[in-house]
C-alpha cells in the first residue's frame, strides 16, 4: 500500500509538474499505459486512505522544493485529464480539504465552494436566489 501511494504522488507530481517527466517514461509516452492507470484509480477496490496518502506526501515535501500545491489540487489536476475541472475550481484553496480516498475528492472537481461572504448571507430556511431562478419558486419558504 505505501508503494502504491508512492507511485500515486509521484505521478500526481509529475502531471503537476512539480516533478520532471523522463522523456523514455513509458506511462506518458504509451497512450495506453496512462490511461490504464486513470483507471485504476478511478476503481473503488484500488483506492488508498486518503489520511496515507497525505502523510507520505508531507513525507517527500522536502524532495519537491518551494512548491505549495496540495495533494488535493494536485489529485484534481490529475483527474482533470479526464473528468474536465473549470479553472475556477483548481484555483481554489484547498488545503482544508480532506476525504476517506482519492474519490472523495471528485465532488470537489464539478462543484466549486462557495465563498464565505455568500454562506454568511443566507438566513436558515431561505432558499438561494440561484436555486429559486432553477426552479421557479420564491426565495422565502
Amino acid at each position: 500500500m505505501v508503494l502504491d501511494g508512492l507511485f500515486t504522488i509521484e505521478l500526481f507530481c509529475k502531471v503537476g509538474k512539480l516533478s520532471p517527466i523522463d522523456p523514455d517514461d513509458p506511462i506518458f509516452n504509451l497512450e495506453w499505459i496512462f490511461a490504464n492507470i486513470l483507471r485504476d484509480l478511478f476503481r473503488f477496490e484500488n483506492q488508498i486512505p486518503f489520511f496515507l496518502l497525505q502523510k507520505l506526501f508531507d513525507e517527500s515535501k522536502p524532495s519537491r522544493g518551494d512548491s505549495d500545491s496540495s495533494l488535493a489540487k494536485l489529485a484534481l489536476e490529475f483527474f482533470n485529464c479526464a473528468v474536465e475541472t473549470p479553472k475556477q475550481v483548481l484555483n481554489q484553496d484547498f488545503t482544508t480539504v480532506e476525504g476517506k480516498h482519492l474519490l472523495d475528492l471528485l465532488p470537489w472537481s464539478f462543484i466549486p465552494k462557495l465563498p464565505w461572504s455568500f454562506i454568511s448571507r443566507l438566513h436558515v430556511g431561505e432558499t438561494p436566489s440561484y436555486l429559486c431562478t432553477l426552479t421557479g419558486g420564491s426565495s422565502h419558504t
